[in-house]
């Protein structure tokens, strides 16, 4: 039989290498075709790539360049408007129409965020808007002012301060006022005009006077002396005419000379105004707006002019969290907008700018590329993702999976240059890249086809394999089965003859009245009885297997007395024990044999408890099938043991941990112990199996047809249990049956308690 298995799986193994040859030779081929038909694809969609980059940069361009000049327009013209109303120009409601309009374009609240749209910039340290210090410097006339008239000044102010109302104070005031020492005139006639009362109609005009100074005069300390004035202007203001010639002449300040009290001002005005010139509150938030964007606008070209290559291009910068590019361009450019005072020349401002600047949010050009793409979106496949890059800064145009950017950074497909003008003179390049953003769309069609292809190959060669694994397992199985059947035909027919003879040879002496003695009788009617029970348990034992098998045995479960259950078996069992010579033993305490692998399969269970043998030990079972099964055990302990050798039966009640504070049961162990040759390691699972028995059945010298166990392992599972083995070879064997307790069962152990 061994010969004709391994002729079996010779002639396979030859089929199926053959069988795998043939679909090798026929994968190569089909992945060469494969790996073509690929490179053929990627060409193609370098070719739509090329084609869709162009055709994006073109109309990208025209997109962005409309973007830029929208954006850059109505920002102007919503700033415009509001240096309309913070100067009080636009009285008629025409004018004031105009101005609505253009500021529901662009309103105030988005404009106090943004910097100008439009910065004219010269040498490049003079600009529109034009930068001052953060606190006050020291001023270079103070050292060409000749000291005989600072020290005048100096006591002049100070008697201004002890005694302002004195004519004595007033007297060195005009006379440095008259004098052509400047600009501490400018400095006497300030505060000439703070001593004023608030009641004289002469204060204001003084005021005024120092502030219409061309050249920005300041104090010794550096502080703009305009500024000083119109700090104490704003306080003096008795009418909205007045209040309203402040307020324009501090909008004016804020664009030609701002300083560090530029914003106290406009804090000064809001408060005034709300105090005693609500309909001024317009013109004051107009001008508060203004300056927030002369403020947001300083930063950014601060940057750009600390900048290395500062000059013409196109620039990216961060500030207050956003981005931003800047279009550069030299441009003589002649202002027609600025506010100029009157009787003042403005050439100083208005000629001569060596750069216009467009100041761009890059959310505008990244709306408008983007706008563009959507609209290509029937023409754009769902696997090509595009970005635009511009000043070294890049951002996504197309993302088709709507992931990030730089998750969708693949291989470059295709990469076109364009260019936008601005708002300023000037072309200003960029590059539109395609990528491949997901290879797995692209490659979808011809994926499939490799797939399918492969399939082919893999289940051809898998169903080779496993039909011959599969044919090769089944023929050994059925080897095997044929070989279990014939040892068990072999063992029952065993089994059976032996008893039976024996029960005929006695019954055959009886009957032709050889035994002629009444003890002796009873002697063989005793043996023939045991007979007849060994015969009945062995019937038994293949009837229960039959059905298990078939799947109809039936259990009968009814609150049972282990304890007694175990008791009665051990005493069945004593006379079948006492004929083979070995003594039987029954203990229900004593829990120190167990090993430590039944301590580890128990876990936090202690010693038994020392009542058990004074009380009931019930469990909802069937007591003839739980019979059955600790009598297959005791019987193959009584076989496996020698003479004069003893087999344990235990009854073992297993309880939590004492650091749960429940004494209560919640298992019961039945185990049968013997002194026999052992179970091997590598056979401790198997010996569960049907028609399992160790070595030939010729050379068996034990009794038994294999299914003994089998019955114990089915019938303790059946109940919930589980049945282990410990063994060691040369030491004897433990077979211990465990049931666990369910709720209802620990309530009746409590009860009884």
């Amino acid at each position: 039989m061994t010969g004709a298995r391994e002729q079996t799986k010779f002639q396979f193994s030859w089929l199926t290498v053959f069988v795998l040859l043939v679909i090798v030779g026929l994968a190569a081929l089909g992945l060469n075709s494969l790996k073509e038909d690929r490179r053929v694809t990627e060409q193609d969609a370098q070719v739509v790539a090329n084609a869709l980059a162009t055709s994006l940069a073109h109309d990208g361009s025209v997109s962005m360049i409309e973007a830029i000049r929208r954006f850059t327009g109505e920002t102007e013209a919503s700033r415009n408007a509001l240096v309309r109303i913070a100067c009080g120009g636009d009285t008629n409601e025409a004018d004031i129409a105009t101005n609505a309009f253009f500021l529901s374009r662009v309103p105030a609240s988005v404009l106090s965020g943004l910097p100008r749209a439009l910065c004219f910039v010269q040498n490049p340290g003079l600009s529109q808007t034009p930068d001052f210090p953060a606190v006050p410097e020291t001023p270079e006339w103070l050292l060409e002012t000749p000291a005989d008239w600072l020290e005048k000044w100096q006591t002049a102010e100070r008697h201004s301060r002890e005694s302002p109302d004195s004519p004595e104070t007033k007297t060195q005031l005009e006379e440095i006022e008259k004098s052509d020492i400047h600009p501490l005139d400018a400095n006497a006639q300030l505060r000439l005009a703070e001593i004023e009362p608030l009641s004289s109609k002469r204060k204001l005009p003084l005021l005024f006077n120092g502030i219409l100074y061309n050249d920005n005069p300041t104090t010794p300390s550096g502080t703009p002396i305009a500024d000083l004035a119109l700090l104490n202007a704003i306080q003096s203001a008795p009418s909205e005419t007045w209040f309203g010639k402040i307020i324009t002449e501090i909008a004016s300040r804020e664009f030609f000379h701002p300083s560090f009290l530029t914003g106290k001002l406009l804090d000064e005005l809001d408060a005034r105004a709300r105090q005693d010139f609500t309909n001024m509150l317009e013109r004051v938030f107009a001008a508060r707006v203004l300056w927030s964007m002369e403020q947001n606008t300083r930063p950014i070209l601060s940057e750009w002019r600390n900048r290395p290559a500062a000059g013409r291009g196109i620039f990216h910068t961060r500030s207050e969290g956003k981005n931003y590019f800047l279009f550069v361009n030299p441009s003589p450019y002649i202002l027609t907008n600025v506010i100029v005072r009157p009787g003042s020349s403005a050439t100083n401002v208005e000629r001569g700018m060596d750069h216009l600047i467009a100041i761009v949010p890059d959310s505008v050009l990244a709306n408008a590329i983007q706008k563009t793409a959507a609209q290509m979106a029937s023409r754009w496949p769902r696997y090509f993702s595009a970005e635009m890059e511009m000043a070294g800064i890049r951002f996504p145009v197309i993302s088709p999976d709507s992931k990030s950017h730089a998750e969708n950074a693949g291989k470059i497909l295709a990469t076109t240059g364009g260019t936008i003008s601005g708002a300023t003179p000037g072309v200003f390049p960029f590059t539109i890249s395609v990528r491949l953003a997901n290879p797995t769309l692209l490659f979808q069609r011809q994926r499939m086809r490799v797939l399918i292809f492969g399939a082919l190959v893999i289940a051809a060669g898998v169903v080779a394999l496993f039909g011959a694994w599969q044919l090769q397992k089944n023929l050994s199985a059925q080897l095997r089965l044929n070989e279990q059947k014939s040892n068990f035909v072999s063992s029952v027919s065993h089994e059976l003859r032996a008893p039976i003879a024996s029960v005929r040879l006695m019954a055959e002496s009886l009957e032709r009245g050889k035994i002629s003695g009444a003890e002796k009788q009873n002697e063989y009617f005793r043996f023939i009885v045991q007979e007849c029970r060994r015969l009945s348990s062995l019937i038994e034992n293949v009837l229960d297997f039959s059905r298990i098998e078939l799947g109809r045995k039936q259990y009968e479960f009814e609150p049972t007395d282990m304890l007694a259950l175990a008791r009665e078996t051990v005493k069945l069992m004593e006379p079948y024990a006492t004929e083979k010579g070995v003594r039987l033993e029954f203990e229900t305490s004593n829990i120190q044999h167990r090993t430590p692998d039944i301590e580890s399969q128990t876990s936090q269970l202690e010693t038994p408890n020392p009542k058990l043998e004074t009380r009931n030990v019930e469990l909802n079972v069937d007591g003839r099938a739980i019979q059955q099964a600790l009598v297959n055990l005791i019987d193959n302990a009584i076989k496996h043991s020698a003479k004069n050798e003893v087999v344990k039966v235990e009854l073992l009640e297993a309880t939590p941990s004492a650091r749960s504070g429940n004494h209560f049961p919640c298992a019961i162990l039945l185990s049968v112990s013997d002194s026999g040759p052992g179970i091997p390691e590598s056979e401790r699972e198997k010996i569960f199996d049907r028609f399992y028995r160790r070595g030939s059945e010729l050379r068996r010298e034990t009794q038994g047809v294999g299914i003994g166990l089998s019955i114990v392992k089915h019938i303790v599972e059946a109940h919930g249990g589980m049945v282990k083995v410990e063994s060691e070879v040369g030491k004897g064997s433990r077979f211990i049956m465990e049931f666990s307790l369910n709720r209802r069962d620990a309530e009746t152990q409590r009860s009884v308690e």
